[in-house]
C-alpha cells in the first residue's frame, strides 16, 4: 500500500504538470530499469510469483510518430502476454459467484455425489447402476480384496476405499452371499464412551479388563450375530442353497432379539458383555484368588459362548459348513465417524487425562475389530474361513493402531494400501470424462493416449501439453503428466483439478476465449489450495495436531533440502501425534512420518536410479515404502528431500533448481504400474 501510494503522488504530480502545460516525460508505473541478464537482476524469491521477463521486448517508432510492436518481438513474448491475461480471466473467473456454483456442481457430478437423477441427465446411462459399474476401474487393490489376498484397505481419505466396498460382490454371485454392511458413519462413538466409562462399574470393568480386549470380545459376537441374522434372511427369502433347515430354528431365537438398526446392534452387545464382566467381578470371592478366578471368565471364546449359547454356536458352525458361498462383512466410513469423534474429543475433554482416555478409547475400538478380523480370517472354529471382510481404515488411524500394537506385524498379511497407479488414475479420468461427453477414445490405444485423445477432442479442447521455464529453457509436459504431478495420485485430488478446469472452461468459452496452457497453469495453481486444504490439512489435523505448524514451518524455503537444512527446520518443532498421545522429537523420526503422508520425498542419486525408468524423485504415493525404508539412518543424513510441487505456491517455496520436480517419463509409468505396492 505504501508503495501504491508514492505512485499515486507521482501520477497526481505528473497530471498538474500536464494541466499547466510543462513538457514532461511519459508517466512510467515504476521508472525503474534493472541492469543485467535476466538472472543477476532478479531475486529468485521473486521470481516465480511476481516477474515476467520482458529485458529483450522493443518498440520502434514509425515514420508516422507511433510506436509500434514489431512482429518477431510480439511471438517472442506471446506466451509472457498470455501468462499475464490468464492470471486475470482467472482471478475474474474465481470472483464470480456463477464460477463457484459451476465448480461445485462440477465437483459433486466428477466424485458421483450428485442425486442420482443429475447423474443419469449428465452421464450418457440411463441405469444408474450400469453407470457406476462402466465408470469404476478394476485397480490392484480391488483384485487384491476379491481374490482373498487381503481383506483389510488401508488408504488416505479420497482414494476410493468406499467405492470398493460397494463394488465387492458385484458379478461374484456364486462366490459371495449379499453383503452385510456396515456403515460406520451410523455409530455414535461419544455415546458408546459415555456409557462404557460412566456407567456404574465401568471402573471394575477397566480393572480387570484392557478396553480393546472388551471390543475384542464384542466385535466377536457381533460378527457372529450378523452372520446368523443373514443366514435366518436368506432363508426366508428361500435363497439358501443348502438344507438348514434343522439349524434354522435355533438361530431364528436369536433373530428375534434382532434391532433395527446395526448400531443399535452393536449396543446390545456391548451392553450384554458389560453386564457379564460386572457379574463375573461380583460374584468372584474378594481375597488372594480374586483374578485368577476370573481369569478365565473373562477369556474372548469364554465371553462369547456364554454371551450366544452352546446350541446357538453348535447350529451356526453346522450352517456355515454348508454354505458353500461365503459371508461378506463390510465395514465402511471410518473417515469421517473418525474425525467427528475426534474433533468432540478435543472440544468435550476436561483435562488432558481425560483427552488421552477418549483418543485410547478409539483407538481400542478399531484394534479390537482388526483382532477380531485376523482370528476369524485364521478360521477360527466357527467361522471357518467362510467370513469373507472387506474393511476400510484411514491411513491415519491404521498407522495409530499399529504404533501401539506389539505384534503389528500379523496385520501385513491382511492390510492393502490402496495405492493407485498412473494408468490406473488415467483410466478414471478418461472414463469420467467420456461418460460426460459423446465422444469415445479408441480402444486400441494405451491407456494414457486414449485420455489424451478425450483431452484434445471436441468436447473439451484442452492444451495437448503446458509449457513449464527451466532457467533459460522451456520444457513441455502433456496436459495428464502436469496434473498428475500436483496430486498425491489419488483420484479426488484429480478431479478437483477437473472440477476447476471444466468450470473455467465454460467461462472461456462465454467469453470467446481460449482455455490455453496459461491458464490451465494458473487454474491448477489456484485449486492447489482447495487440494491441501481439504484433501490434506483436514484430513490429518486430527491425528497430527500441529500438522499445519509443521507444514508452516517450510514457508519461503527452497523446494530441495539437505537433511541439515531439513533439520534446522524441524529440529525445534515437536510433532504432536496419535492425536496428542504421542509426540516425535526425533529429526529422523518427524523425516519418516512427513515421508509417510506425503509431504516430502527423497531426491535419488544417480547410484539409486536404477534405470532411465526411473524418477529422480521418490514418493509414497508413486513409490510406496519398502525402498525407502530399506535406506539406512546414515544414508538418510546424507541424502536431499523435496517437498510436493503441490505446495509450491501454498508456502512460496524456491523451485529455482535447474529442473521440474516430478516428471514422470512413459516408461516409468508403464513400469511403476506394475511394481507399485
Amino acid at each position: 500500500y505504501r508503495e501504491y501510494g508514492i505512485i499515486l503522488d507521482r501520477y497526481h504530480a505528473y497530471v498538474k504538470k500536464i494541466k499547466s502545460g510543462q513538457n514532461v516525460r511519459p508517466f512510467a508505473l515504476i521508472p525503474i530499469l534493472f541492469s543485467g541478464s535476466h538472472n543477476s537482476a532478479i531475486l529468485s524469491d521473486i521470481s516465480d510469483n511476481l516477474y515476467l521477463d520482458f529485458t529483450k521486448f522493443r518498440t520502434v517508432r514509425s515514420k508516422t510518430g507511433s510506436v509500434e510492436v514489431p512482429h518477431f518481438v510480439a511471438q517472442q513474448h506471446r506466451d509472457a502476454f498470455s501468462e499475464i491475461r490468464s492470471k486475470f480471466a482467472s482471478i475474474r473467473s474465481g470472483i464470480e459467484k456463477s464460477f463457484s456454483e459451476d465448480y461445485d456442481f462440477w465437483l459433486n457430478l466428477l466424485f458421483l455425489e450428485e442425486k442420482h437423477e443429475a447423474l443419469r441427465g449428465k452421464y450418457k446411462f440411463h441405469d444408474l447402476e450400469d453407470l457406476l459399474n462402466d465408470l469404476f476401474v478394476k485397480t490392484r487393490s480391488y483384485n487384491r480384496i476379491v481374490d482373498g489376498d487381503k481383506c483389510i484397505l488401508i488408504g488416505r481419505k479420497g482414494s476410493g476405499k468406499s467405492t470398493i466396498v460397494d463394488h465387492f460382490h458385484i458379478g461374484n454371485s456364486d462366490k459371495f452371499k449379499s453383503p452385510i454392511d456396515i456403515i460406520v458413519d451410523n455409530f455414535d462413538l461419544g455415546l458408546l464412551y459415555n456409557y462404557v466409562f460412566t456407567v456404574p462399574h465401568s471402573s471394575d470393568l477397566r480393572d480387570v479388563m484392557r478396553v480393546e480386549s472388551f471390543f475384542e470380545a464384542v466385535w466377536r459376537i457381533y460378527v457372529y450375530y450378523q452372520c446368523i441374522y443373514k443366514l435366518v434372511e436368506e432363508e426366508e427369502a428361500g435363497k439358501n442353497i443348502n438344507d438348514l433347515s434343522p439349524e434354522i430354528a435355533c438361530l431364528k431365537l436369536v433373530d428375534k432379539e434382532k434391532k433395527d438398526l446395526k448400531w443399535s446392534q452393536f449396543i446390545f452387545v456391548c451392553e450384554g458383555v458389560q453386564a457379564y464382566v460386572n457379574e463375573v467381578i461380583q460374584s468372584a470371592k474378594p481375597g488372594a484368588s480374586f483374578y485368577s478366578e476370573i481369569a478365565e471368565k473373562l477369556s474372548i471364546d469364554v465371553i462369547t459362548e456364554t454371551f450366544i449359547g452352546s446350541p446357538v454356536l453348535d447350529a451356526l458352525k453346522k450352517c456355515i459348513e454348508k454354505c458353500t458361498r461365503q459371508f461378506v462383512f463390510s465395514l465402511d466410513g471410518f473417515d469421517q465417524r473418525f474425525e467427528d469423534f475426534r474433533t468432540a474429543n478435543i472440544q468435550m475433554s476436561t483435562n488432558e487425562d481425560d483427552e488421552r482416555r477418549r483418543i485410547e478409547f478409539e483407538i481400542a475400538w478399531l484394534k479390537g475389530l482388526l483382532r477380531t478380523v485376523l482370528e476369524l480370517r485364521a478360521g477360527d472354529d466357527v467361522a471357518q474361513e467362510k467370513v469373507a471382510f472387506c474393511i476400510t481404515i484411514p491411513q491415519d488411524r491404521y498407522l495409530e493402531v499399529r504404533k501401539t500394537e506389539r505384534d503389528d506385524y500379523r496385520y501385513r498379511s491382511l492390510a492393502a494400501n490402496l495405492q493407485w497407479s498412473a494408468l490406473e488414475l488415467s483410466i478414471l479420468i478418461r472414463k469420467r470424462l467420456e461418460g460426460l461427453g459423446d465422444f469415445v477414445s479408441d480402444k486400441e490405444l494405451s491407456p494414457i493416449d486414449r485420455l489424451e485423445e478425450v483431452f484434445e477432442s471436441s468436447d473439451l479442447e484442452l492444451p495437448k501439453s503446458i509449457e513449464m521455464r527451466v532457467g533459460g529453457n522451456v520444457l513441455s509436459l502433456s496436459f495428464f503428466k502436469y496434473i498428475l504431478r500436483h496430486t498425491f495420485w489419488r483420484p479426488r485430488d484429480a478431479m478437483f483439478y477437473m472440477a476447476a478446469i471444466l468450470a473455467n472452461r465454460k467461462y472461456a468459452q462465454k467469453h470467446k476465449k481460449v482455455l490455453d496452457h496459461a491458464l490451465v497453469k494458473e487454474i491448477v495453481a489456484r485449486t492447489t489450495y482447495d487440494v491441501i486444504d481439504t484433501e490434506f490439512m483436514k484430513e490429518y489435523q486430527n491425528s497430527i495436531r500441529n500438522i499445519r505448524s509443521i507444514v508452516e514451518a517450510f514457508d519461503s524455503c527452497k523446494v530441495v533440502l539437505s537433511f541439515e537444512e531439513f533439520e534446522r527446520i524441524v529440529s525445534r518443532l515437536p510433532f504432536v501425534v496419535s492425536g496428542g498421545l504421542h509426540r516425535i522429537d526425533d529429526s529422523l523420526e518427524k523425516l519418516d512420518l512427513l515421508y509417510e503422508i506425503g509431504f516430502l520425498g527423497l531426491v535419488m542419486t544417480s547410484k539409486q536410479i536404477r534405470s532411465s525408468a526411473d524418477c529422480k524423485d521418490m514418493f509414497v504415493f508413486s513409490d510406496g515404502m519398502k525402498r525407502y525404508n530399506a535406506i539406512s539412518r546414515e544414508a538418510k543424513k546424507r541424502s536431499s528431500f523435496v517437498i510436493h510441487p503441490i505446495f509450491c505456491e501454498y508456502l512460496t517455496l524456491d523451485s529455482d533448481v535447474g529442473r521440474i520436480v516430478c516428471t514422470y517419463s512413459d516408461e516409468y509409468i508403464e513400469r511403476n504400474d506394475v511394481l507399485h505396492e
